[in-house]
């Protein structure tokens, strides 16, 4: 059993959604770049003041971090409360 919390949101970010596999080092980010759907290249972004930085994405595609882990990654796939617990960690 586990508790909804910044510290499981943490493991999370590391593991399961593998959210750290981009966003990592010290600005949550590998500085590399992406190709979109389209295959316009882009700069994988820094999590850094990331509640600050809406919308999201290179066009503003989500306006929520929720509509993000709704939509990216493997933590659509996650339970509410462990998006939450997510959430809890980004901010």
């Amino acid at each position: 059993h586990w508790t909804v919390n910044h510290e499981f949101g943490r493991q999370l970010f590391f593991g399961t959604a593998g959210c750290s596999a981009c966003h990592n080092g010290p600005n949550f980010t590998n500085e590399e770049l992406v190709a979109d759907e389209k295959g316009k290249l882009w700069k994988v972004p820094s999590l850094r003041e990331l509640t600050q930085t809406a919308p999201y994405f290179h066009d503003g595609r989500y306006v929520t971090l929720e509509e993000v882990l709704l939509n990216h990654g493997n933590a659509k796939t996650f339970d509410a409360g462990a998006k939450r617990a997510l959430l809890l960690f980004l901010e």
